[in-house]
């Protein structure tokens, strides 16, 4: 059987934009991971990208440059990372069922183009404190955060992943 007929799991793009009256992000990091719920703690995390302003934000920006493939961290230590972030910048959050899985994409992570036919099943950006996206293969996810956010958006997986690979 050819794996180029295979059905790709589906996939969902959520923007979140919800806004103070001031005009900043109304949340952060820590928002979505409780709005994502206990789940988060059935994946294995790998940091990519931090840029962040908050408490020892400068060591924990520098822990995941070092490690130029990504910082692998448990769920239980990105809750406690999210809570001493006041405002994230930049950042690329991957999440992965099996910690193998990971191992495998830190070492062969070249971006989200892989995400439809990946072992990743859910990353959180934040993208130029302007607002965040998780894309996900979790159903549940996207109907946790449209419950959680007011101004969020479903985007076009076709916007983001060639067509030939979102299986859509």
């Amino acid at each position: 059987m050819s794996t180029a007929n295979l059905q790709q799991p589906p996939l969902w793009i959520l923007s979140i934009h919800d806004r103070s009256p001031d005009g900043f992000l109304s949340f952060d990091l820590k928002d979505i991971l409780l709005c994502l719920g206990p789940s988060i703690r059935d994946y294995s995390w790998l940091i990519t990208e931090l840029d962040c302003i908050g408490e020892d934000a400068e060591r924990i920006g520098e822990s995941v440059e070092k490690n130029k493939k990504g910082l692998n961290i448990s769920a239980d230590d990105l809750v406690e990372v999210s809570q001493r972030i006041h405002q994230t910048i930049d950042a690329t959050i991957i999440g992965t069922r099996r910690k193998e899985d990971l191992d495998s994409l830190r070492n062969g992570f070249t971006g989200l183009e892989h995400f439809p036919q990946d072992k990743t099943e859910v990353i959180i950006r934040a993208i130029d404190s302007s607002f965040f996206e998780v894309i996900t293969k979790n159903q549940e996810h996207v109907r946790r955060l449209e419950k959680c956010f007011k101004n969020i958006r479903e985007e076009n997986p076709k916007n983001y992943f060639p067509l030939d690979t979102t299986g859509i």
